[in-house]
């Protein structure tokens, strides 16, 4: 079985190459919060606890389990299995107990990111899968804008939107989301807030426009000058 580690990535303009599991694992995040904040499943806080982790992640990506996750298969099974174990441990007590409601989404999403990297080491699944990571690489960016639309369309209007509705809708707001974040990372090094972080970080401007307007497709897994 390949891992993203397996075979050696492109070389980036600049030399540096990135793998995209930690960015296409950020991306299906993305998506997973955006539909919470849409349905209501979560409270306020958790909903912005969980956007603050995922911005946070962005310093995460050069975690080991990451990084080599075929040699770390064995740590993301078990967390699927004991996910689910929990999981359902929760879901029948969320009667008798409401807060265990929240401790099984929670642990819902644990068993989805486990999954996530399980069929991300398939090459068949990877195809389709790092697609996510544009999307990913911004998601400072995304998850602002993913916060502000929802705001305003869930408090800023009058309109009541049923399950479906709310589905399509998210579907819809994600693939804007993952159009524009390929269309942007395409001519730009970074997103707009992903820009601002590490001019505020390095205390200096950073170079925002790539040297090439053109991003080749065989490139899909390299950012330029970004570190995670």
């Amino acid at each position: 079985m390949t891992s993203e580690t397996v075979r050696p990535l492109p070389a980036s303009p600049t030399g540096i190459a990135r793998l995209s599991l930690p960015d296409a694992l950020r991306g299906f995040g993305l998506f997973g919060v955006l539909m919470i904040n849409l349905f209501g499943l979560l409270p306020g806080h958790a909903v912005s606890g969980l956007l603050v982790l995922m911005v946070a992640s962005l310093w995460l990506g050069r975690a080991a389990v990451l990084r080599e996750s075929v040699a770390h298969r064995r740590f993301w099974q078990h967390l699927l299995r004991a996910s689910l174990a929990l999981g359902l441990i929760a879901a029948a007590g969320a009667s008798a107990a409401p807060v265990l409601r929240d401790v099984a989404l929670l642990a819902l999403g644990a068993f989805l990111a486990a999954s996530f990297v399980l069929l991300f080491q398939r090459a068949a699944w990877r195809r389709w899968l790092q697609k996510l990571a544009p999307t990913g690489r911004m998601a400072l960016t995304n998850g602002v804008a993913q916060a502000l639309f929802s705001l305003c369309l869930l408090h800023g209007t009058n309109l009541t939107f049923d399950p479906m509705s709310l589905l399509l809708c998210g579907v819809a707001i994600f693939a804007l989301q993952a159009a524009s974040s390929c269309w942007w990372l395409a001519r730009y090094n970074a997103g707009p807030a992903e820009w601002l972080c590490h001019s505020l970080v390095s205390r200096k401007p950073q170079p925002m426009r790539r040297r090439t307007a053109r991003l080749d497709h065989r490139h899909a897994d390299v950012l330029v000058r970004w570190p995670v």
